[in-house]
């Protein structure tokens, strides 16, 4: 939404007034919490994309056509599933979005206007928690071309599920199949932001599938073919993680399942991680192997589980069963 003036009338301080008592909170009614994103240049990048992306919600007020709004507008229908609209009368709704459900409101300080606001809202979020269809013009288009899935990037470490961005928004699973491995079980700062996050979340669980060599001459061959230095590192992953393992153990002698590692037998053709895959809100990146492409050079792609539950799903239970054939690092 506007933070600063937009008109005469609506300048910062009625924004203001309008989103405390008239958006923030009706929402609060309806059993969310809801923020307003601060406004600076610097966190249109790292604040208000971040929020863009994780948010369960968003509403976006279309009045006054505000060019901020709707770029933001713009980066959640890309990003995420479950955006709601408003804008107030009798101002005009873009074409472009005028088929996916945005809210007229009155703003005249009246309880019935707001009362009518809140009726909307609660039906429009009622249908956007069934997802029964898609909430923008980028949903849709994904859907229609078979790629709901597709989030296109050639660099894990910028993406929404990074190492990093994994362990601060996983809050009960963490799932990492070789993806980065060689140069995740290398780092220490990697390792002591696992431990901490183990210690910071009492329900987290972090599992790791690494391929073992040993049992799998092909992982051995197609190492040639997509990464030589592979090769030499198999021995260091065994040793670095059997680290990581044993230092978890002293640290929380009691709770050693909740970090797991375990050599698999199969050779795959994706890297991925899932991020609380029993949940809802879960989300999967997949990295597919692509033999004729360099390491640093191969796409890599992510959903959430609301917006494709059926993908999603299928991948789930692919690795659940790779990993119930592992075997934890210390037996092997």
């Amino acid at each position: 939404m506007p933070f600063s003036q937009t008109t005469e009338v609506h300048d910062k301080a009625y924004w203001t007034k309008f989103f405390k008592d008239y958006i923030q909170r009706t929402v609060q009614e309806l059993g969310y919490t809801c923020e307003r994103s601060k406004a600076s240049a610097r966190n249109i990048i790292n604040g208000i994309i971040d929020q863009l992306f994780h948010a369960d919600l968003v509403i976006a007020v279309l009045t006054d056509r505000n060019p901020n709004v709707y770029y933001e507008l713009g980066a959640r229908h890309a990003l995420a599933h479950g955006t709601l609209m408003m804008i107030e009368r009798p101002q005009p709704i873009p074409f472009d979005l005028s088929g996916y459900g945005v809210i007229r409101y009155s703003d005249r300080n009246r309880p019935r206007d707001r009362q009518t606001f809140k009726n909307q809202l609660e039906e429009m979020i009622e249908e956007i928690e069934r997802r029964s269809n898609h909430d923008g013009p980028i949903g849709d288009y994904l859907s229609s071309n078979d790629a709901t899935l597709l989030r296109a990037s050639l660099d894990v470490e910028k993406t929404p599920l990074s190492i990093k961005n994994a362990l601060e928004v996983a809050s009960q699973d963490l799932l990492i199949v070789g993806q980065n491995l060689y140069t995740m079980v290398q780092s220490e700062e990697i390792q002591e932001q696992v431990l901490t996050t183990l210690k910071k979340k009492p329900r987290l669980r972090i599992r790791i599938l690494i391929a073992d060599s040993q049992f799998e001459p092909q992982v051995k061959a197609l190492s040639e073919i997509i990464d030589e230095a592979m090769i030499a590192q198999f021995p260091l992953v065994d040793r670095e993680f059997g680290s990581w393992i044993e230092t978890w153990r002293q640290q929380r002698p009691n709770q050693a399942q909740r970090l797991m590692i375990r050599k698999c037998r199969r050779v795959g053709n994706v890297s991925a991680t899932l991020v609380d895959s029993n949940l809802n809100n879960g989300l999967l990146l997949v990295r597919p192997v692509l033999y004729h492409t360099s390491s640093n050079a191969r796409p890599c792609m992510w959903l959430r589980r609301l917006d494709a539950p059926t993908i999603f799903d299928a991948y789930k239970a692919a690795f659940d069963q790779i990993w119930s054939h592992g075997e934890t690092l210390d037996q092997v």
